[in-house]
């Protein structure tokens, strides 16, 4: 019997093959990345600060400021992104067919903590990135000068 039902978990194989390609995505994006170039760091939180100076400075004067639309370009590294994202999603779905299949528990168990534990790399990583680009936001808007008044 055991045999016969370790042939049968396709969907979940399946699941964990998707599942440790997303897993390998993620950890080579955040270690190797990024993979396209980058404005230095000290240029976006200049730019950053810039633009909340700006509107600030705009609303507290009662003037209305458009913001323009920006193009969204797609690099490497947001390919890679949204194909983790992908692969972490259908890894995970593969998973529930597996076990609504009643294929094998550990194999279906494996692929939804690789499609899982991929996702919590790729958006760690973001929040990371975004908790310390605030910080260091933060940190100019103090020491700069809205010349109100």
């Amino acid at each position: 019997m055991e045999a016969t039902q370790s042939t049968q978990s396709t969907f979940g194989f399946v699941g964990v093959v998707v599942g440790v390609v997303a897993f390998g995505l993620a950890l080579a994006h955040f270690w190797v990345g990024p993979f396209s170039p980058k404005p230095p760091l000290e240029e976006v939180v200049a730019e950053k600060a810039v633009k909340i100076r700006d509107a600030v400075v705009a609303k507290l004067k009662g003037e209305e400021k458009a913001t323009p639309a920006q193009a969204q370009s797609f690099d490497t590294d947001r390919v890679v992104t949204i194909s983790t994202i992908v692969a972490s999603f259908l890894a995970i779905v593969l998973a529930v067919v597996s076990y609504i299949r009643r294929e094998d528990k550990r194999v279906s168990g494996s692929a939804v903590a690789l499609g899982g534990v991929a996702l919590a790399v790729q958006y760690l990583a973001v929040a990371i990135g975004a908790i310390v680009l605030a910080i260091l936001v933060a940190a100019v808007l103090s020491k700069l000068d809205f010349g109100i008044g």
